[in-house]
């Protein structure tokens, strides 16, 4: 009787663990499934979100750059150049893309300039032979005064350039992407950053291009050394255009204590200019000195009239400034 009980017992104990066992197998059973359906519903609201945010009413992409089958939108981040070898790169790309097009209007060879523009602005604004010279014409018949330029790196290899100028008293503005790894560009115009309504308060969603800028003949660029020296003088040269034909620019690019203390208003300022508009006509730089600070960097150039120039630089071509004279004495 005494061994019937011991049995009893064991077995009960066996029975509880096999009991226990079971019911922790069937407790992750059924968390894996419910884990499966969650996924399973958060893959169909990603699907969804894809379809309503990527794609079109008709199911086609409605986004600019297409990655696999899908196009996107990416967001960001702008900001002006700082870097004078970009400045410049971009610079000397839309002066070859604006000779080019001189070629174009001399030759009717329209390859050289097709080779620069955009497959993406070519496609979206039917860009072809026949329409090519009524896009670009007016760009090689007017000077180009850029006014500000912003970039951001999109990808590893790509950077967006926004360029935002005046032509012939209108502004004017061009997108041009760049891919690091193969030295290539391609341009958009005007007409696209009209459309995307890209403009310096808003240009944080901007459509990509391109994945990769595929080279050929045309779209090849070199990354321009610019030495703090030519930077002095191009600065210089700048201002001293303002300060001969446009006086009501040059007043709003200087510095504003010493335009409040100095001239007070916009009339004695163009007063003192038109006195001394022989003397700009004639000055030469002759020296220049350059310092570093936290938010800004400071050029000073000197010219044969012993004029000094005294420009804030914050971002390339992005200055405030004054001059100091015999005439004009102003403590910085």
């Amino acid at each position: 009787m005494r061994n019937l009980k011991i049995v009893i017992i064991i077995l009960s104990i066996l029975l509880v663990i096999i009991c226990t066992v079971l019911g922790i197998i069937l407790h992750k059973k059924i968390d894996t499934n419910t884990n499966q359906n969650k996924d399973e519903e958060n893959l169909s609201e990603a699907n969804n979100y894809i379809d309503s945010e990527i794609l079109s009413d008709s199911g086609e992409p409605s986004g600019e750059e297409a990655i696999g089958d899908i196009n996107i939108i990416l967001n960001h981040n702008f900001e002006e150049v700082k870097y004078n070898a970009e400045y410049y790169s971009v610079v000397d790309i839309l002066n070859k893309f604006n000779n080019n097009i001189k070629d174009f209007l001399l030759t009717g060879n329209s390859t050289s300039v097709m080779e620069m523009l955009s497959n993406k602005y070519i496609t979206e604004f039917n860009i072809n032979e026949n329409n090519l010279k009524e896009k670009v014409e007016g760009l090689a018949n007017n000077e180009y005064q850029i006014t500000k330029m912003y970039n951001s790196v999109i990808e590893n290899n790509l950077q967006i350039f926004i360029v935002f100028g005046k032509m012939a008293n209108k502004e004017y503005s061009y997108m041009v992407t760049i891919d690091i790894n193969n030295n290539t560009f391609a341009i958009s115009l005007n007409e696209y950053i009209n459309k995307y309504n890209i403009n310096m308060e808003n240009i944080k969603d901007i459509n990509v291009q391109e994945n990769t800028i595929e080279k050929n003949e045309n779209n090849t660029y070199s990354m321009s050394d610019i030495s703090l020296e030519e930077m002095a003088k191009r600065y210089y040269k700048n201002c001293i255009e303002k300060l001969k034909t446009d006086s009501l620019e040059a007043y709003n690019l200087l510095d504003n204590d010493y335009k409040n203390k100095v001239f007070t208003n916009y009339n004695n300022f163009d007063s003192y200019l038109k006195q001394h508009i022989a003397t700009l006509e004639n000055v030469q730089l002759k020296e220049y000195k350059v310092e570093s600070f936290d938010n800004y960097t400071q050029y000073i150039c000197k010219d044969n009239f012993n004029n000094y120039y005294i420009f804030k630089v914050e971002a390339v071509m992005n200055y405030k400034f004054f001059f100091v004279n015999d005439e004009i004495n102003y403590e910085y």
